[in-house]
């Protein structure tokens, strides 16, 4: 006689004749097993629901709410997300206002934080552009003088305007239009200034921003100095 896996209720042969009393084995094991599922069923309350006293224990897991190096919580996956979130990619750009500081020049920036400081550091040439209205003045008494924003090398005057007439300064062995300022002494020096290569005197000061001059001649001309003239220079450094 065979018998079932999991139960072990009898199966008679094919044949083996009908025997009651491995029927009512049979029954009985059935039976048991049935008051068994029956013992081990929850209740449903009138809620519709198993009262909380019939549940199993569950066993609680705290998921913790900072990254910690020393926590035994496995269970830190929200954290890590929210970490994870803000992080940027391995491969991410950044609009030119979002980025701060100085990026130096092997990375693609400059490495200071000015334009100036730029020009600086490239030994670039500096420009400055002006001009200036003449008094009519001349002499030792009354002496001419520019101040630029740095120290300049080379000034040249261009050219001139008066009533709405431009002229443009050409070169003259007779006439001084340029200076080369980084030459020039710091006490008045003949032949070192603007207007009549003859009288003209020039110095520049301690700092080499500014530059003075004046002539020794009878006319504000000879000085570059003509009343209500506006005069146009160039400075280089």
């Amino acid at each position: 006689m065979q018998q079932t896996a999991n139960c072990g209720l009898k199966k008679p042969e094919a044949n083996e004749y009908y025997n009651v009393g491995d029927f009512n084995y049979n029954a009985d094991v059935i039976d048991a097993a049935l008051k068994g599922l029956e013992d081990g069923k929850a209740d449903i309350g009138p809620d519709g629901k198993v009262p909380a006293e019939q549940l199993p224990e569950i066993q609680k897991i705290t998921v913790d709410d900072a990254l910690s190096g020393t926590s035994t919580n496995p269970v830190q996956n929200k954290v890590v997300k929210a970490a994870l979130d803000q992080k940027a990619a391995s491969q991410h750009t950044h609009s030119v206002s979002n980025i701060t500081g100085v990026l130096p020049a092997s990375k693609g920036g400059t490495g200071v934080q000015s334009l100036s400081a730029l020009a600086e550091a490239m030994k670039a040439a500096k420009v400055q552009t002006g001009s200036y209205v003449g008094t009519g003045t001349y002499g030792d008494e009354n002496p001419c003088s520019l101040t630029f924003e740095f120290a300049p090398k080379l000034v040249w005057i261009v050219g001139q305007s008066h009533n709405g007439g431009y002229y443009l300064f050409s070169e003259s062995s007779s006439y001084n239009y340029r200076l080369p300022c980084e030459f020039l002494p710091t006490t008045y020096t003949a032949g070192c200034g603007f207007g009549s290569a003859s009288g003209t005197y020039g110095k520049r000061s301690e700092d080499g921003k500014t530059i003075y001059w004046y002539t020794t001649g009878s006319d504000a001309a000879l000085q570059n100095n003509r009343q209500n003239y506006e005069y146009y220079y160039v400075a280089i450094g």
